[in-house]
């Protein structure tokens, strides 16, 4: 039990390392590549990678149609909508007020769950009320003040609003379409699709 335990908190704190740190290093690319170049290099890169170790321990590619379908949806979804406007965002805005708007993800999720007919029902206070208080703590660990996020070039916010929605209808449509597809192999398809020579110049 204390072996699970180690392994549970070193992984929690790889994420928290890895993930935290992502808006920092967006923040850093697009001021070397374009947004999209650089965003698409990035996924194509990791998801050849992924492809790569997913086939040689022995993961299969889809056998049906319908898997590849989903898988491409839910990939266009999350990371040419979601990812790709959060990267050219932070064009334009500090990545600590990127941060914020991406942990908006949840209250998203769990409202396109409730509207969207087939979901799971379970919005109500409860919850409505821990996501709220999960935003909370995010801002206040970012430290940016409502001023600093109204002085913020719009552009910046609208894209953020726009790539949360998106990956949020991604997460729910992924979760209403089961695929017979490892998690790894459909990682890597939903990753793999981007061309990043489609745009060459900074928009």
């Amino acid at each position: 039990m204390a072996g699970l335990r180690g392994k549970a908190l070193v992984a929690y704190l790889v994420v928290c390392v890895v993930w935290g740190s992502t808006y920092l290093a967006i923040r850093v690319g697009v001021g070397v590549l374009p947004p999209f170049l650089f965003a698409g290099l990035r996924f194509v890169i990791a998801g050849l990678l992924l492809l790569a170790v997913a086939l040689a321990l022995g993961d299969t590619l889809p056998r049906r149609a319908v898997d590849w379908r989903t898988q491409a949806i839910v990939g266009v979804l999350l990371l040419a909508g979601g990812n790709a406007f959060v990267v050219w965002a932070e064009q334009y805005i500090a990545s600590g007020i990127a941060s914020i708007f991406v942990v908006t993800v949840a209250l998203w999720m769990a409202f396109f769950d409730a509207i969207i007919p087939g979901g799971s029902g379970d919005l109500n206070w409860r919850v409505v009320a821990g996501l709220a208080l999960g935003f909370l703590g995010t801002t206040l660990l970012v430290g940016a003040s409502p001023a600093e996020i109204l002085r913020a070039d719009l552009r910046g916010p609208i894209a953020l609003t726009c790539a949360s929605a998106s990956w949020s209808i991604g997460s729910v449509y992924g979760k209403r379409h089961h695929t017979e597809t490892s998690p790894y192999i459909g990682a890597a398809i939903q990753t793999t699709p981007r061309r990043p020579s489609s745009v060459r110049t900074r928009m």
